[in-house]
């Protein structure tokens, strides 16, 4: 069995982890999350650190056919740079305190600031010593 990451009191999205239950049929840490819309839902402790669930379902992603597309994937690599401490990029991230605006926890939010990713382009801060923010990124070369 693997070490249990504390994360009572954290939040993810729209879910604030409540506490621990038990675990699921292969040993992974199951937690007791409260949405922002009020419902509640028990979650891997996984799929909270990586980015794959970030509300109860209440908040799908609403910009159809985005999942997998070049933005999404860009929305989910700053996730993982900046919240996941098991990444390789994240002490040049979240490890030295750069962070997602809470807007951004949502995808159609980050979409409906950033747009669509240009070909040949990549998102960028434009201000290195602040954080992922609509007025500090830009899609450049």
């Amino acid at each position: 069995m693997s070490k249990v990451i504390g994360m009572s009191g954290k939040r993810f999205g729209k879910l604030f982890v409540v506490g621990q239950v038990a675990s699921d049929e292969y040993g992974a840490a199951m937690w007791v999350c409260r949405c922002g819309c009020g419902n509640v839902s028990v979650v891997r402790g996984y799929s909270l650190r990586n980015g794959d669930i970030q509300s109860c379902g209440c908040s799908r992603m609403t910009v159809q056919g985005q999942y997998g597309s070049k933005v999404h994937r860009a929305w989910k690599s700053m996730l993982a740079r900046c919240n996941n401490s098991k990444h390789k990029l994240y002490p040049l991230y979240g490890g030295r305190g750069i962070a997602v605006c809470k807007r951004w926890l949502a995808f159609d939010k980050f979409y409906s600031d950033m747009g669509d990713c240009p070909d040949g382009m990549r998102l960028v801060r434009v201000n290195l010593k602040k954080g992922f923010t609509a007025s500090n990124c830009q899609w450049a070369e």
